[in-house]
């Protein structure tokens, strides 16, 4: 479940090309040519064009033409970089998720989820189990992080809990299985609710992206360790580079995790507001109780995910 909910996370109302990833992008290959410029001083030198040295020698020594196509490949590398972002964006989030795990990963998968439930008792002893935030038992923060805990079984990624604690609450409330209900529900939302959506499922795609290009930065030390340098000044640009390399994909996960927690935050609002919506557009009626919405919202669910092959006990309102 995890695997489809992380899916409709990423995807709702997001169209796959995305052009803030051409900046970001253009931004990577910039540093990298800069730091292979400064790494091979003579590849620009036109008397000693052999090996890969050849790739920028040529267009120099073939006048306006080799320029223009100097130009257009590198438009294409960048092109290219973004769209290659773009396409593997939803893949890795939904590996973040914890969904599509090999096999011989669930050992160490149930060793993570052990650690999270250890994270989670904790968290939930800083506030006084959860019901009372005091200053001197825990903080507003810790109370934060644990309400993005499921309460029943962990999942092995901080942003696979985000969202079996989304899934949990809103099972919990209304009886809505999240997952099963997602897209009517977006179906039956109004625009500005639809647009503010999209809003949040942009910030998680583009924090994702930028993970992305985070995790090629190590390839920089490739640049560093053949350089042209003596060996001393090659191991401290390799050290440099490392640490700005590991500091910008801890960063970037963190950012990926916080807008996983925004989103997960402004579906649960969705889901209160508009469920009515859902109910209406169903033909299942309004609920006059709280467990009369239980029952519905069940049969919703269990309708959706039968793939509709039941019958629903439909109630029409009659137009105005």
């Amino acid at each position: 479940m995890t695997d489809l909910f992380g899916s409709l996370l990423v995807d709702s109302l997001v169209p796959r090309w995305k052009h803030y990833a051409l900046g970001t992008a253009l931004f990577t290959w910039f540093v990298t040519a800069g730091l292979v410029l400064l790494a091979q001083p003579r590849i620009a030198d036109v008397d000693s064009c052999d090996g890969w040295h050849m790739i920028v020698c040529w267009p120099l020594t073939h006048g306006t033409a080799g320029r223009w196509a100097l130009a257009i490949g590198a438009g294409v590398v960048v092109v290219g970089t973004a769209a290659l972002v773009n396409g593997l964006a939803p893949s890795l989030f939904a590996t973040l998720a914890g969904a599509n795990w090999p096999a011989r990963a669930e050992c160490w998968a149930a060793g993570r989820r052990r650690r999270h439930a250890t994270r989670r008792a904790g968290l939930r002893t800083r506030f006084l189990d959860g019901k009372v935030y005091s200053k001197k038992t825990g903080s507003l923060r810790a109370q934060e992080r644990w309400r993005h805990y499921p309460r029943v079984e962990t999942e092995a990624t901080r942003i696979g809990n985000t969202l079996a604690a989304a899934r949990e609450h809103v099972l919990k409330a209304y009886g809505l299985n999240v997952a099963a209900v997602w897209g009517p529900l977006v179906t039956a939302m109004p625009d500005a609710a639809r647009i503010r959506l999209a809003e949040h499922s942009n910030n998680v795609y583009l924090r994702t992206q930028q993970l992305l290009f985070a995790l090629l930065t190590p390839l920089w030390l490739l640049i560093a360790v053949t350089a042209e340098w003596a060996w001393p000044s090659r191991l401290i640009v390799a050290g440099v580079l490392l640490l700005v390399s590991a500091v910008s994909i801890v960063f970037a996960w963190h950012r990926v995790c916080a807008m996983a927690e925004e989103y997960a935050d402004h579906m649960e609002d969705l889901v209160m507001v508009y469920r009515r919506d859902l109910y209406a557009a169903s033909g299942l009626g309004m609920p006059k109780t709280t467990a009369e919405e239980r029952v519905i919202a069940e049969q919703l669910g269990r309708w959706l995910l039968n793939h509709r092959t039941t019958a629903l006990p439909l109630t029409w309102s009659p137009p105005p």
